[in-house]
């Protein structure tokens, strides 16, 4: 009887450390960002962009009953944004466009449930574009790649063992970079560049799988 008790207790060990198991996901979201950083041409402050749509993809492997460390990847993409006082007298049209690559934390606020709320952070690469004109002149047209960051909180809603849905907000900035007027821009302003961050809110739903 010893053996059959001690392949038991081998057993049970063994389902143990498969509940407690290191689990890989990948999400997908979808959503809306918000600019809400400003560029200033003219003694005029202005959006670069008004709200428009995002989406990323995640991959995070869980390290632990409640931590994620993975990478992740988006992009946003403002709507136009017009105004008659970027430069006076004439009617201007700016756009934002942005993409990252993070690194990404995940920590869990409780244990698996039928709603998990969690906080996340990242860091890592960002590139953005900034489109600015004045009429039909080109005021600004520039990329610049910098160093990113975010920091976010969602819900996750499990569906099955594998398959949940959720919703997350995300802050997202970038350090300050300058950007240089075209020189019709130059000759029309009278200004060489202007100075600006990317930094936007984004609202997203989300579907994801577990493996």
């Amino acid at each position: 009887m010893y053996p059959v008790k001690k392949f038991r207790i081998l057993g049970l060990l063994l389902a143990a450390q498969t509940c407690h198991a290191m689990t890989n996901q990948i999400e997908f979201s979808l959503g809306r960002g918000s600019p809400e950083s400003s560029i200033q041409v003219g003694g005029s402050a202005e959006n670069p962009g008004d709200r428009g749509h995002a989406w990323s993809a995640d991959w995070l492997h869980q390290n632990g009953p409640y931590v994620y460390w993975g990478i992740g990847g988006g992009h946003f993409n403002s709507e136009d944004h017009t105004t008659t006082t970027f430069v006076p007298t004439k009617l201007s049209i700016l756009s934002t466009r942005s993409t990252s690559i993070f690194l990404l934390s995940r920590v869990d606020l409780t244990p698996p449930s039928k709603l998990v709320p969690y906080v996340i952070f990242g860091t890592g690469w960002d590139r953005t574009s900034i489109s600015a004109t004045a009429g039909s002149t080109p005021v600004i047209d520039e990329s610049h790649s910098t160093l990113g960051y975010m920091a976010g909180g969602g819900i996750d809603w499990p569906l099955t063992d594998r398959l949940f849905i959720g919703a997350e907000a995300r802050y997202q900035s970038a350090l300050q970079r300058n950007y240089d007027l075209t020189p019709e821009g130059q000759a029309l302003t009278g200004q060489a560049t202007v100075q600006s961050t990317m930094k936007v809110f984004f609202l997203n739903l989300k579907a994801g799988i577990k493996y």
